[in-house]
């Protein structure tokens, strides 16, 4: 990885963690309501956008993604760094990095709420960075 990459990585790492932070207080008291229900509740009108051109399908293989990560001992913030350079490899530009990054968070917090709850409290005791 070059050092651009490096740190482009770094710099979209804080900015995915501080996008969960909104999507943590609309965790749902209902652990019975799905994934692909509560996902689009958290999502702005620009995250919605690149919801639909990346697709339900996509979206929820980066959730079963995090519970297995998450469930083989990985932290969160490890699981988001990991998601940071996926997107810095993919060739993210600035532009994008706010409506996927905010749908990533979002995807992870869905998948952590409704996929694997026993992992909420790594959700509840992130440190944020702030905006």
């Amino acid at each position: 990885m070059s050092l651009f990459s490096k740190l482009s990585c770094l710099s979209l790492t804080p900015l995915l963690l501080s996008l969960i932070s909104p999507a943590l207080a609309q965790l749902p008291m209902n652990q019975s309501v799905s994934f692909d229900d509560f996902l689009p509740t958290l999502l702005t009108p620009v995250e919605s956008q690149a919801y639909q051109a990346i697709g339900q399908e996509q979206t929820l293989e980066l959730a079963q993604k995090t519970c297995s990560a998450l469930n083989s001992g990985q932290t969160l913030e490890e699981h988001v760094h990991d998601i940071a350079q996926q997107l810095v490899a993919d060739g993210i530009t600035e532009e994008q990095a706010q409506a996927i990054g905010g749908l990533s968070g979002k995807v992870i917090v869905a998948a952590v709420a409704t996929l694997c709850p026993q992992h909420t409290t790594q959700l509840q005791q992130l440190e944020l960075p702030l905006r």
